[in-house]
């Protein structure tokens, strides 16, 4: 028999937004989990393209994450343009008003994430493929109606 966990956030997925969601969440003493239906070992080589932009970068910094997320991590400061052969190299900071962008692969950020977090003793599951969150609970699609953002107080679903 299955038995039910209660939270008040069902994350559905560990790619960036959903790690970098529980971190936010697991700063400010929420209780959730983190739902991946891959292994850890997927999630971490899978391949990813980015980088975060200045706004981007700057949720890690306000949270108090920046030297675990984005310790050792470089600014940009110039982005090379080629066209027909010759390469343009734009001041990126100077044109953004003195913002920078950090350079941190997602691949790497993903990683970070998942250190932390597990570090942290986190509720990350990997590989919950089997589990269910009775989604329709949170949310129902009607024809020709969008889709309701009625959200219960706690969300139930069954361990793994």
């Amino acid at each position: 028999m299955t038995s039910a966990v209660e939270t008040t956030v069902a994350i559905v997925g560990a790619g960036a937004s959903g790690l970098t969601l529980a971190a936010l969440l697991h700063r400010a003493g929420v209780d959730y989990v983190v739902l991946e239906a891959r292994s850890r070992s997927y999630v971490e080589e899978r391949q990813r393209a980015g980088v975060l932009d200045h706004y981007a970068g700057q949720v890690y910094v306000k949270a108090g994450l920046t030297e675990p997320i984005l310790g050792g991590a470089p600014t940009d400061s110039l982005l090379e343009i080629r066209y027909d052969g010759v390469a343009r190299f734009l001041n990126i900071p100077e044109l953004a008003g003195g913002r920078h962008s950090y350079v941190v692969p997602q691949q790497l950020l993903v990683r970070r994430l998942i250190a932390l977090l597990v570090d942290g003793a986190a509720d990350v599951r990997f590989e919950a493929a089997g589990s269910r969150c009775p989604l329709s609970l949170c949310a129902q699609r009607r024809p020709h109606d969008r889709l309701r953002q009625h959200f219960p107080r706690k969300c139930c679903f069954p361990t793994i």
